[in-house]
């Protein structure tokens, strides 16, 4: 169905359309960005550290970092 088809075409996003499965359902994804946070070095770093120590006594997270572009 795809093949040969522009996967912006509205037709082909509203055929391929179906409902959102968590998949993980009792977990949370926080993504801390390297420019934001990790390149403002350990005044910016420890405290949010320190807070998500304290969020995985009681939440399930997933923890992405990014890197900074330059």
């Amino acid at each position: 169905m795809l093949m040969r088809e522009s996967l912006l075409d509205k037709e082909v996003m509203a055929s391929t359309e179906s409902p959102v499965v968590r998949m993980l359902p009792d977990v949370h994804v926080v993504k801390i960005g390297g420019r934001s946070i990790i390149d403002a070095g350990k005044e910016a770093t420890y405290p949010v550290v320190e807070a998500l120590s304290k969020l995985l006594e009681s939440e399930k997270l997933i923890l992405g970092v990014g890197g900074s572009l330059e």
